[in-house]
């Protein structure tokens, strides 16, 4: 299913990026839930992709299997788990900009999870020499996307496009 996915966002991001009034240059996305997880994926797949935000999309899927917490198939990439996890694809991303929002009390991420691929993201842009271009927000709510946290994730956007 992921790969479905995927394949569908690069085939939408090469039609943006044929048409005249686009700059092909500032490329971004943001996505929330199953959006922000293909906001993920998208950035590490895609280098046209400058920018990306992941509003409550992901943690570490062997915290959502030591959890019982069953996920959309999108989640489960076959064999993933043998070589990796959701943290080597977010440190993949750099040194692009990246920006990851969670609730700390989220029921389908498990925090200890998303606290793990921030680490591992940090650890990463550090090593590139572009610490400033990831950012994680986690906030004390559940599975949601608020104000606050959306105007912070565009000015994010806006910073790293323009």
């Amino acid at each position: 299913m992921q790969t479905k996915y995927l394949h569908d966002l690069r085939c939408a991001v090469d039609l943006l990026a044929s048409l005249p009034s686009v700059n092909r240059a500032r490329l971004g996305v943001i996505g929330h839930s199953l959006g922000g997880l293909q906001a993920l994926w998208l950035a590490c797949y895609d280098a046209r992709i400058r920018t990306a935000v992941s509003s409550c999309g992901f943690g570490l899927v062997r915290t959502l299997v030591r959890d019982g917490i069953n996920h959309g198939l999108a989640t489960y990439v076959p064999g993933l788990l043998t070589v990796g996890d959701l943290d080597l694809v977010a440190a993949a991303v750099a040194p692009r900009a990246f920006l990851l929002t969670a609730g700390e009390h989220d029921p389908l991420f498990p925090i200890d999870g998303v606290r793990a691929v921030v680490a591992a993201a940090q650890q990463q842009y550090a090593a590139a020499g572009v610490p400033e271009r990831f950012a994680a927000i986690l906030f004390p709510a559940g599975h949601s996307f608020p104000a606050a946290v959306k105007a912070h994730a565009y000015a994010f956007v806006d910073r790293w496009l323009m």
